[in-house]
């Protein structure tokens, strides 16, 4: 069956904006710009007591020291919310109040922008919670993370310089925990329960006691939530106001996949699903090692940048990849290699799967350069990139990509790919014919006898034997219960140039 006719394409486009405005909704639960809401509030003065935030619904009292109000706040933080003022915490000083400004515990998020004059020990930034329940910011020996007294923490992996401004979000969406780190995601807690935070919200410390307290400045400081599947990462302060161009995912999503993946800004050890919203039967894994359950360890990726505004005018400024480390050559032959999977929902023979790669390995190195997704099991279609094997059914092959099935028919593409550059790839399966497309036009279309036996699909290597492990980057993943026409697949490419890059032309990312 067609997903969609031409036509309608042309129909959704018109609201389309509206779309991802409504994808990307979250609620403010209070809003502290620790100066601008403050009356009489001025550089070089004590900061007010209270400090209030945009609604003046949830004030905050100083509970000790004197923090003070200065105008050297962040150069992002101007051009993103107008900051005039920041405010300065020392010997020990901080604001609290004795409740938690939410007791929301899932699908929440806390952000702020801070300057650290120390970067020793333990600080906290900003926290919601009390003992054994606090959601925060933390500053651990220079390391940004986010904390949850579950025991679970988001560690960025970045050692941070004091006398800078960085911007910090911890986001927990459907019990997985990501920290971001001036827009990017830089780390995740893994799957786990969070408590119900209660006993006090604190600005430059923890708990009504003043615990952990931070030396340093602090600026608008958010905490917020939002329905399931509905964070987008320019939901944070530190985004860029929404293009009034529709984006590439919104036009996706208007073509009604069962399956939409990210691949990167939310995912932690798991695949998040845009269109079930994260629901627990739906996730998918990402894996470390063999295909037996004993070899196989979870791991959170490496987040890399995915096709972006400066080359993909569809994108979003901080859209992220996840990267796939299938290097098997010199010391790391043998190596474990990163995989993922996914069980979608039920497929009918007919279906589509449309995504974007960046290779990073040389095709004249393996037989098969590398696999990057298929579905099924023992009777599967996979898609991947030819190397240095020249013989039926994957003659010529070498550096393109091809699509193959368990009865041993290939179709091979026509473009010789380079490395370090993003792709747009579409393979379409009607009955036995199999079709691929390259940057929204047609490369081939050949019989593949055999359909695939499943809906489970696995990234990054071949689903029966998990063999010749692919050495790049995977992003925005969308599968279909059905066929794509050609109208749509370039209508979704065009939607993602948007006119920025002229036909033909090869965009390199360095």
């Amino acid at each position: 069956m067609n997903i969609r006719t031409g036509s309608w394409i042309i129909a959704m486009m018109i609201v389309i904006s509206a779309a991802h405005l409504a994808r990307a909704a979250i609620t403010v639960d209070a809003h502290y710009r620790l100066g601008e809401n403050d009356p009489g509030a001025a550089a070089g003065t004590a900061g007010q007591n209270p400090t209030l935030d945009s609604n003046g619904a949830f004030p905050l009292s100083i509970g000790t020291g004197s923090p003070s109000n200065i105008t050297a706040t962040s150069s992002s933080a101007i051009q993103r919310t107008g900051s005039t003022l920041a405010m300065t915490f020392t010997n020990g000083s901080y604001y609290v109040t004795n409740a938690a400004l939410s007791t929301l515990n899932d699908n929440i998020g806390l952000e702020a922008w801070f300057r650290p004059d120390t970067t020793n020990g333990s600080q906290i930034i900003a926290a919601n919670g009390g003992i054994g329940n606090a959601f925060g910011l933390w500053l651990q020996n220079g390391v940004i993370k986010g904390y949850n007294e579950s025991g679970y923490t988001a560690n960025s992996g970045i050692t941070l310089a004091t006398d800078t401004w960085y911007h910090a979000a911890f986001v927990v969406t459907n019990g997985v925990g990501c920290i971001y780190v001036n827009g990017a995601r830089m780390g995740s807690t893994g799957f786990y329960t969070p408590p119900v935070p209660s006993g006090a919200f604190t600005i430059g410390a923890y708990k009504l006691t003043g615990d952990a307290p931070f030396s340093g400045a602090v600026d608008e400081v958010r905490l917020f939530h939002f329905n399931a599947g509905e964070f987008h990462l320019t939901d944070l302060l530190h985004g860029t106001v929404p293009s009034t161009q529709p984006f590439y995912t919104d036009t996706v999503l208007a073509d009604n996949p069962v399956v939409y993946l990210p691949m990167g800004e939310l995912d932690g050890p798991g695949l998040f699903d845009l269109v079930s919203a994260g629901q627990t039967d739906r996730f998918g894994t990402y894996r470390r090692g063999g295909s037996t359950a004993g070899s196989v360890q979870r791991f959170d990726p490496v987040a890399t940048n995915g096709p972006g505004p400066a080359t993909f005018l569809g994108f979003e400024v901080g859209n992220q990849a996840s990267y796939f480390n299938g290097d098997r050559s010199g010391a790391n032959a043998g190596a474990t290699t990163d995989w993922a999977a996914f069980t979608s929902p039920t497929l009918g023979t007919d279906y589509s799967v449309e995504f974007w790669f960046l290779s990073k390995r040389s095709a004249a190195i393996d037989n098969i350069t590398g696999y990057m997704l298929g579905r099924g099991t023992t009777d599967y279609d996979v898609l991947g990139i030819g190397g240095t094997y020249n013989g039926a059914p994957l003659t010529g092959s070498q550096g393109k990509l091809f699509a193959y099935c368990s009865g041993g028919q290939a179709v091979v593409g026509t473009t010789s790919l380079a490395l370090d550059t993003w792709y747009h790839a579409v393979f379409v399966r009607s009955g036995t014919t199999g079709s691929l497309y390259l940057n929204g036009a047609l490369e081939n279309s050949g019989t593949m006898s055999v359909s695939a036996d499943s809906d489970l699909f696995t990234f990054g290597n071949r689903s029966n034997d998990h063999a010749w492990s692919f050495q790049g980057s995977l992003d925005e993943v969308a599968i279909y219960d059905g066929t794509l026409t050609p109208s749509q697949v370039l209508a979704h490419y065009e939607q993602a140039v948007q006119g920025l890059i002229p036909d033909g032309t090869v965009v390199t990312i360095r």
